[in-house]
């Protein structure tokens, strides 16, 4: 269905694809070659948007004159399916280098190094921040590194011309929407990965030290098992450089130095690194053969009419220009198309069919145990990028006739219109998959989640398809690899008709891809300030319950304050803390977040001396140092600890005994990653799950006591 023509150039191969176009590659009238990035005809002809963007994207490169990243040649942002032009670079990208060599040598990581100064140095001096910069979107070509992938950039001023010098840093502006977090969280800056909206120069400088930390060793110092993790470690984890060699690591370290101000700028970069790079590149063999099987490629396509346009898999292992992307569904069956495949006729989970569990190559179950402070922080911070996905049952005629459709959901990327009653639900997402559970809508498939017993399932998720009769919906496994991508072809294989992500950590890249798959809901504009009703609200809007949504908010609140009752829970205050011995500290959690509402909601009330402290940047945690403990005044105080060690080591500290409730007993547990997720759950499933709020309620109850 690609043109064959697009303007001046005529297409030979995709290069890659993703929900917003496709990226072709092209040869110009003298028979030069030109990567074309296309924007869907759908989304073009309906949605002005991606048009804005793509001229965005132009703008952006035009204007950054540098010979360290890819040009723009031409763009038509008001053709028929709108189109941009960029010069085309020979090379992989580090990403896929670094698949097959590991890592690079210490001459090769300089190189690297004062190639990537240089780019940044341009981009900043030309008013810009990249906001993206990875391993995926650095191409190694012959004359060095080449940073790409400028469709998220924007300039403070259209009218302004590049200036020189050093930039002005009040002039820059992020390059996203205003509170929208965006980026490859494993390379993401502390303040980018708590979604600050007013980002400097030097989260791009950030985003370097960590890419050349990964070049060096191998491994990205902030990866974790999933990407809530990862992100919790780039906004509190200090990055272990020992084993990087002292050339490198004193220009690395300050990059990652966690105030931004104290990072040095692209052109201090340049001076430390000193002596320029050689030409040509010094990089290793590995990346020469990579080079020439691209050559070798795209031959195939440059000597010859072909009679097809070829797919991007027919251009592995090059990965050239743009991220990986999978197998073209026209190779091969499509799993829909699979015998017993959701979707299939008469397969288990299509419409009206009863689910019926299926264990396929898309159905992961990771053995890997991510830190469970990972999925704290995943659900305090807008952030949590694991989902849930699932079959949905019809539900009962007299709540099918609730709300009238079509209903429109405005979010963080713009309005979703929701056209009929969903039959086939999927969710990604923090909360997602429970609060459809609890409306009656049982997804058919749902992301993986961290619990005691590893990857799966939530108990009370789990328990609610089986008190229903229903066997498991498919689990999406998320991309732990150092480029961590949404599992796309595994959301789209269980054929949904709708995609609810109203808590989540969609980029609008991601947003755009599943977009492609079918109508989504991303998070609803100023819900990161009440995440409890923001998920319960909007997902019921979408699936056409709104009044049972107020329902179910209410019906949790009853729960809550019946099993405070119970405990006899009192007004007594509390402070929800957890512990950090490596940096001397503890984390508080504000009022913003899910935990806090709940125990609010069981009858005790956050202590006065939280709303006194300093905000940490995101809203929904506050940092104190141990030496300031004495300021957190409260009756009980709340240890949340990631596991059973972690809880007898937090008791035994002689650290936290600067707390005042602490010194006196006055301590309730919250201990596991279970435990921790019920109560911070926002519908009734995991306040009835014995194992977690009746178990907090306990605790809550004895230190109460020891209070009083």
């Amino acid at each position: 269905s690609d043109p064959r023509v697009v303007g001046p150039y005529r297409t030979l191969a995709v290069l890659g694809e993703g929900g917003m176009g496709r990226v072709l590659l092209a040869s110009d009238p003298t028979g030069g070659l030109v990567a074309v990035k296309l924007v869907r005809d759908t989304f073009a002809a309906y949605d002005d948007t991606f048009r804005q963007r793509l001229r965005r994207e132009a703008v952006a490169a035009q204007r950054i004159h540098s010979p360290r990243t890819a040009r723009v040649i031409n763009a038509d942002a008001d053709a028929g399916v709108p189109w941009l032009a960029y010069e085309f670079h020979h090379g992989p990208t580090l990403h896929h280098a670094l698949t097959t060599t590991t890592t690079l040598p210490e001459t090769t990581v300089l190189h690297l190094a004062a190639g990537l100064a240089t780019a940044l140095h341009d981009i900043h001096t030309a008013r810009f921040i990249h906001r993206d910069l990875s391993t995926a979107n650095v191409l190694l070509t012959d004359n060095g590194p080449v940073v790409i992938d400028f469709g998220i950039a924007r300039p403070t001023n259209p009218t302004t011309g590049p200036t020189t010098g050093t930039p002005d840093r009040t002039q820059l502006i992020t390059v996203t929407r205003t509170g929208t977090v965006i980026g490859n969280p494993a390379y993401m800056s502390p303040e980018q990965a708590m979604g600050l909206p007013d980002l400097t120069p030097a989260s791009d400088i950030f985003s370097l030290g960590t890419l050349l930390a990964t070049a060096a060793t191998g491994h990205n110092p902030f990866q974790g098992t999933t990407s809530e993790q990862t992100r919790y470690n780039v906004m509190m984890a200090t990055a272990d450089l020992t084993q990087i060699p002292s050339a490198l690591r004193h220009i690395i370290e300050p990059c990652l130095t966690r105030d931004p101000d104290q990072r040095p700028d692209a052109q201090t970069l340049l001076t430390t690194i000193g002596t320029p790079p050689p030409t040509p590149p010094p990089w290793p063999e590995t990346i020469h053969t990579l080079t020439r099987q691209q050559h070798t490629q795209l031959r195939r396509y440059t000597q010859t009419e072909p009679t097809t346009l070829p797919e991007p898999h027919h251009l592995d292992p090059t990965k050239i220009f743009t991220t990986e992307v999978g197998p073209s569904a026209g190779t091969g069956p499509s799993p829909a198309e699979e015998p017993g495949a959701p979707g299939a006729p008469g397969a288990p989970g299509a419409p009206g069919a009863p689910g019926r569990k299926r264990r396929t190559g898309l159905h992961v179950l990771a053995a890997a145990v991510a830190s469970a402070v990972a999925v704290a922080l995943a659900l305090v911070v807008p952030w949590p990028t694991t989902g849930d996905d699932g079959e949905a049952a019809p539900e009962k005629p007299a709540e099918a006739a609730a709300d009238v459709f079509p209903v429109k959901v405005e979010h963080a990327y713009g309005e979703t219109v929701v056209r009929s009653r969903p039959q086939r639900v999927a969710t990604w997402g923090w909360g997602a998959a429970e609060v459809a559970i609890a409306l009656g809508t049982f997804p058919v498939g749902i992301a993986e989640e961290e619990s005691e017993s590893g990857k799966g399932m939530l108990p009370w998720v789990a328990q609610a398809y089986e008190d229903e009769g229903l066997d498991a919906p498919l689990l999406f496994s998320e991309d732990s690899s150092a480029s961590w991508t949404l599992p796309e072809e595994q959301i789209a294989a269980t054929d949904p008709d709708l995609i609810l992500a109203p808590y989540s950590g969609l980029t609008e890249e991601q947003y755009e891809q599943l977009s492609a798959i079918a109508p989504v809901v991303a998070r609803p504009v100023g819900a990161s300030s009440e995440p409890w009703e923001g998920v319960i609200t909007t997902t019921a809007k979408a699936l056409g319950v709104a009044a049972k949504g107020k329902k179910l908010l209410a019906e949790s609140d009853a729960r809550l304050a019946e099993l405070g009752e119970q405990h006899g829970l009192a007004e007594s205050s509390f402070a929800v803390v957890v512990n950090d011995p490596p940096r001397n500290r503890v984390h508080v959690f504000s009022d913003a977040s899910p935990v806090v509402r709940v125990l609010e909601g069981l009858g005790l009330r956050s202590a006065d001396s939280v709303a006194e402290l300093d905000s940490d940047g995101n809203g929904m945690m506050y940092t104190l140092d141990y030496k300031d403990l004495g300021r957190l005044e409260s009756d009980v105080v709340v240890l949340y600890s990631t596991t059973s060690e972690l809880a007898e080591r937090d008791l035994a500290s002689k650290e936290l005994n600067a707390l005042p409730a602490f010194t006196a007993g006055r301590i309730a547990q919250l201990s596991g990653t279970d435990e921790f997720a019920s109560a911070a759950s926002p519908t009734v499933l995991s306040i009835r799950w014995p194992g977690g709020m009746p178990v907090l309620a306990e605790s809550l109850e004895k230190a109460e006591a020891v209070a009083n």
